[in-house]
């Protein structure tokens, strides 16, 4: 019984036992009140296990960007009586807010259909993981909407060729954060793949948060909400006052 269990694992192990290891050029990101989006740039390298030889051509390389989760509500709209009216919606959860696929080869030369759905990399297996409140019409017209409004909005990419690979065994990944970044834990994944496996994957964590100043701002405003709507109109009657002087004694 146990030779045959054995037989069945060394069919299934890889072919070649190769990990990655890699960086990030940003830890962290501050908001502030003048962020207009930031560059990020994730640089690794592939090493075989301890005792084995580098196979002869690398691996396919996937690295994934995944922002903080949340809901989305996509809602159709239909025409009654010349009036555009809501008459169907389904709700998406966890959704990410942010979501990019850079890869070193087309996506579909280095993954199988059953891989992508196992590790939910390309950006239609990853919507399809949320779990759905679903809609009276059409599931699939729905899930592939929130798809689509998500890459016209710039939320969800997918860029093919965009993995750079050098002497065999070093690879790097550029990707922007737009400006409408939302603070929280962004999540990088990293995917080496051979014969449409995956045949290793990494993650790591790095952070987006508002700048002290910034944050401490937010958070008054949010717990005092009554307090700081009169602190801005004083502040913005102050304003108004004192570029009343300044013109009256320039006209002078």
């Amino acid at each position: 019984m146990i030779r045959p269990i054995l037989a069945l694992l060394l069919l299934a192990a890889p072919a070649h036992a190769e990990r990655a290891v890699f960086e990030l050029s940003q830890e962290q990101v501050s908001i502030t009140s003048t962020f207009s989006g930031t560059e990020l740039t994730v640089y690794g390298a592939i090493r075989p296990d301890p005792g084995e030889a580098a196979p002869d051509t690398p691996p396919g390389v996937i690295v994934t960007i995944e922002g903080p989760e949340g809901v989305a509500i996509i809602r159709q709209k239909t025409r009654e009586a010349g009036i555009w009216v809501n008459s169907d919606a389904a709700a998406y959860a966890p959704v990410p807010s942010f979501y990019d696929v850079a890869t070193s080869a087309p996506l579909a030369d280095l993954l199988r259909g059953s891989e992508d759905a196992a590790y939910n990399i390309s950006v239609p297996a990853r919507t399809r993981a949320v779990t759905a409140r679903q809609p009276s019409g059409d599931p699939q017209a729905f899930a592939a909407a929130m798809t689509r409004i998500g890459e016209r909005s710039g939320r969800f990419r997918s860029r093919e060729g965009a993995v750079r690979l050098a002497q065999g065994a070093l690879f790097d990944a550029h990707f922007s954060l737009p400006s409408s970044t939302s603070q929280g834990d962004y999540v990088v994944r990293v995917f080496l793949t051979r014969d449409g496996r995956v045949i290793d994957a990494t993650r790591r964590v790095f952070a987006v948060r508002k700048a002290p100043l910034e944050r401490y701002v937010y958070q008054f405003a949010q717990g005092n909400g009554t307090l700081y709507g009169c602190i801005a109109v004083l502040i913005a009657i102050a304003t108004g006052w004192l570029a009343s002087v300044i013109f009256r004694k320039d006209r002078r």
